[in-house]
């Protein structure tokens, strides 16, 4: 499961996850961190991958290219690695069409006219067709309303496969699964409460 970190100098937290068969560090955002917190997850916990994917919708938690930032942030732990959730991840995540990773990926057109073709790419993807491409978006800043955007100004195909794809994922519906975990939180909290008050009337 994603465990939420914080970095040992205080700047801030990031996000460890099991994704497309890798272990991924994740950026995460302050709105991003209050939102877990206010369903009771604290650094060094873990949570629902369906949770992340939601953040990850959202803006709130994104991958970027490997930097000094990236590498302090790889503090793995053996065992860390669940090939169950891996597998689960490939429902809930986009993946780069040519490496399958899920790391720094862009919404990309490469060619143009007749050849061009929307693609969904990581950093290394991109690489080799940098000389191609003019069009490359995070998905970190992909919405619906973006992907409307590109399709209405005649930038990529509504049909295009990469497109679809991210439609259906943004339809994905993670509400159930926040208030299921809050909800669990409560309990939690309430029968600390209970056994607290017990052992001090002892």
């Amino acid at each position: 499961m994603p465990v939420l970190k914080a970095y040992t100098d205080g700047r801030g937290h990031y996000i460890h996850a099991s994704v497309h068969g890798a272990v991924v560090t994740l950026q995460i955002t302050p709105t991003g961190v209050a939102k877990l917190e206010n369903a009771g997850i604290a650094s060094g916990e873990r949570f629902d991958l369906r949770l992340l994917a939601d953040l990850t919708k959202a803006g709130q938690a994104y991958t970027r290219r490997k930097s000094p930032d990236y590498y302090e942030a790889e503090q793995f732990t053996f065992g860390f690695f669940d090939e169950s959730e891996s597998d689960e991840s490939e429902s809930l995540f986009p993946a780069c069409e040519a490496t399958g990773s899920f790391e720094d990926l862009h919404l990309v057109v490469a060619g143009v006219d007749a050849s061009a073709r929307v693609q969904l790419l990581s950093c290394d993807a991109r690489d080799a067709l940098a000389e191609a491409i003019h069009l490359s978006i995070p998905i970190s800043v992909l919405s619906p309303a973006v992907l409307a955007a590109l399709e209405a100004g005649g930038h990529v195909s509504p049909d295009a496969e990469p497109i679809r794809r991210l439609r259906d994922w943004f339809m994905q519906d993670a509400h159930l699964e926040w208030e299921r975990l809050r909800s669990f939180r409560s309990t939690q909290r309430g029968q600390f409460r209970l056994q607290l008050e017990g052992s001090l009337n002892l």
